[in-house]
């Protein structure tokens, strides 16, 4: 048998049998209504057998006993509304459906779809009643079948007032349960509603409302006063302030997830409100946000020199610096090893350690002695460990012992210099420009000699035919792969250098353009790298506070109107919050956490200004001779600034390499500066460096097909 029919005799039984059951109740007739409402059960176990119309898998009814695979609409729909309900048959089933199982915004959504569009329909009576239109849609006078008269025939039936009752019964939720009204149940439901009001009179005035705003709804009812009631209220995720005709109520308890509070109430004239606090909520969720964000970049940016999480304390302990003074330390102990054990005579050890006749770039080291400390080994070495025999010969090594008497300098003569340095020297000069840097070098006039010992190592370079020429400071630790990543940044900004071949020209300035650009610093600090006016928002901080909160009440008021379920949350109090509190205290944590932090710089960038120091700079060969020439003629300076000055007149960019590729360590200074100007002189976030990733990262550049063809004629 079809479902409809099973459900039609069903409804039928179960609604006479309910009527009659609560009649004959209500008439003392106990007897008759235990009757009825055994036959009831009876066919409400047929009906939900598996043997029937139940499927259990789906979980619902299906259309017949022996078809499965359909299940129709609108028989489920009256299952789930039959259950112990007198009603008129062929009502608005499915609306009354979703309301029993309190799918309150479904029903709402069924409702404007099916009757609310022809409320204000031009072609109807504007109200409430369906004229005139034909089964295909159609709209027209309706002539055939109606014996011709002209005139609208009536297609509304008792269906169509389902949701006058739904919407007093259940959004209202103002029903009576007993004769007489003595008893009655008040049961709101609140959907996308703001407000509702209804009342029945056919056993007196009773009436109820309510209205939703966004943080509280109210509820009011007005019943004889000799009648009692049951409130059954929608759960709270939390208890939420009570008022009862205006003044604190503490006895009720509000179920905080699913089920209905229900309140024993009496008959009269009175008020609920129901007040909740997400702005409160969202106040105390911005804070436990802001507290953890906040204790996270205290743990990730105490490095940042400029962030207002930087911690002094522990930022100049050596970390990843361990790791490499380590492994430079080990290869230079290797070689003195092997120059003092007599197998530096090996033809492949000098091959491998060695440059080529025509390497890509030649690096000049100035050292000198030091009072106390000594980083010069660790600078050599951390410089070679780790290349590969392609990269040695790529890389021309000279180093120049700047003392007047090399001698004081404790690796000078030592025999592991020539067995991985490429050119070993001192001065070599006119005897009166030697007596010239012995008076310099005497009255510690390192502002003059600096620039000699410069302009000095850029010409021994020069001797070469390198196309880059690297100046080096001799108190640094180079980073694993630092060598490749500059060629990769020099590639990036000669784009004829990878197509190069050794044996194009011996006159690399007549063949390559001359670039536009002075530098490529491997070393930087962060010290110089803060927010400045030269950055937008921090020129325009007061206007993007301004602008961010903006923005935000801007996408609140647009969720409020596109999702209205959202505003029982989203109150016009919790945006003032998101608005006033939460927005700007993240927006000042932007510009807490330090520009440097922010916006990491990556790869080749430019550099024109806040770049320090001269610890690492290479140059391409064709600015070298007017840049001494340059220096020269100045005699005395901070060299660093000299060449800043130079490149600024002769209007040349300047690049770095992101991020250092090496590290300053020496906190005492050759040029007895003071401590403090040294520390500032220091790569906050190297020590940050994990060897793993970048021994890896090594391996990976190396591997890349434009790395593989500029290092092809160095195999």
């Amino acid at each position: 048998m079809k479902l409809g029919i099973i459900l039609l005799l069903a409804f039928v039984a179960t609604d006479h049998v309910s009527g009659e059951t609560s009649h004959r109740k209500w008439l003392d007739q106990l007897s008759l209504a235990a009757s009825w409402e055994g036959i009831a059960a009876a066919l409400k176990v047929a009906v939900n057998s598996p043997d029937n119309n139940w499927d259990s898998n789906t979980g619902a009814f299906k259309n017949t006993a022996a078809d499965g695979s359909i299940f129709p609409e609108d028989e489920n729909s009256m299952a789930l509304y039959f259950d112990g309900n007198i009603v008129p048959y062929v009502e608005s089933y499915e609306v009354k459906g979703h309301l029993a199982i309190r799918e309150t915004q479904r029903a709402l959504d069924l409702m404007r779809l099916s009757w609310g569009w022809y409320l204000n329909n031009p072609y109807v009576t504007e109200s409430t009643i369906i004229e005139g239109y034909y089964e295909d849609g159609s709209f027209k006078y309706a002539n055939d079948g109606y014996d011709n008269v002209g005139s609208y025939p009536s297609h509304s039936h008792g269906w169509s007032s389902g949701p006058m009752d739904a919407l007093i019964s259940y959004v209202v939720g103002l029903r009576p349960t007993a004769p007489g009204g003595a008893q009655w149940a008040l049961e709101p439901q609140f959907g996308d509603l703001k407000w509702a009001e209804g009342f029945t009179t056919p056993l007196g005035k009773y009436s109820a409302r309510w209205a939703l705003n966004t943080s509280s709804y109210t509820l009011e009812y007005d019943v004889p006063a000799n009648s009692h009631g049951i409130l059954m209220l929608p759960p709270q995720s939390k208890q939420p302030k009570v008022f009862w005709n205006g003044k604190p109520d503490t006895q009720i308890s509000f179920k905080n997830s699913t089920g209905l509070t229900e309140v024993s109430v009496s008959g009269g004239k009175h008020r609920l409100s129901v007040v909740r606090s997400p702005a409160i909520k969202t106040l105390l969720v911005s804070v436990f946000i802001y507290a953890l964000t906040f204790q996270y970049c205290r743990i990730r940016f105490w490095r940042d020199p400029h962030s207002a999480f930087f911690d002094i304390s522990n930022v100049y302990d050596w970390q990843y610096s361990l790791t490499r003074e380590h492994e430079a330390h080990h290869f230079i102990s290797h070689h003195k090893t092997i120059e003092q054990s007599g197998e530096s005579n090996r033809p492949q050890s000098k091959e491998i350690l060695k440059s080529s006749d025509e390497p890509l770039v030649c690096a000049a080291f100035v050292t000198v002695k030091r009072d106390l400390d000594d980083y010069f080994e660790g600078s050599i070495g951390s410089m070679l460990e780790g290349l590969d025999s392609r990269e040695r010969h790529a890389l021309y090594l000279k180093v120049i012992f700047a003392n007047t008497n090399p001698k004081k300098h404790p690796s000078w003569g030592q025999p592991w210099l020539d067995e991985v340095i490429d050119s070993v020297a001192t001065y070599d000069v006119p005897e009166s420009t030697f007596k010239e840097l012995e008076r310099l070098e005497a009255e510690e006039d390192f502002r003059a000699k600096g620039v000699f010992d410069y302009v000095n190592a850029l010409n021994r370079c020069m001797e070469t035919s390198a196309p880059f020429i690297g100046i080096f400071e001799d108190d640094v630790l180079f980073a694993e792969g630092w060598f490749a990543r500059t060629l990769n940044g020099l590639m990036t900004l000669d784009d004829t250098l990878e197509f190069r071949g050794r044996n194009e020209s011996d006159d690399i300035a007549s063949v390559v353009p001359t670039p536009p650009w002075l530098y490529l610093r491997l070393f930087y600090t962060e010290t110089f790298l803060q927010w400045s006016e030269d950055d937008f928002a921090y020129r325009n901080m007061n206007m993007i506070f301004v602008l961010v909160m903006g923005i935000g009440l801007t996408i609140s008021m647009l969720t409020r109107k596109i999702f209205p379920q959202s505003r029982s949350t989203l109150t016009y109090s919790t945006i003032t919050v998101l608005c006033l509190v939460t927005i700007p205290a993240f927006t000042g944590l932007y510009f807490m956490i330090g520009k440097y932090s922010v916006h990491p710089l990556r790869d080749v960038v430019s550099m024109d200004s806040n770049g320090c120091c001269s610890q690492a700079l290479v140059f391409p060969r064709q600015h070298v001779p007017s840049l001494t020439q340059y220096l020269e003629q100045e005699h005395s300076g901070q060299t660093d600034l000299m060449i800043e000055d130079f490149a600024k007149k002769a209007e040349l960019r300047r690049f770095a390499l992101a991020p250092p590729q090496l590290q300053h360590i020496g906190l005492r200074s050759s040029r007895k500066m003071a401590e403090i100007d040294v520390q500032s002189t220091w790569a906050f976030w190297f020590e940050a460096n994990d060897a793993q990733k970048l021994k890896a990262e090594h391996e990976r550049i190396l591997e890349e097909e434009k790395m593989v063809h500029l290092l092809e004629d160095f195999e």
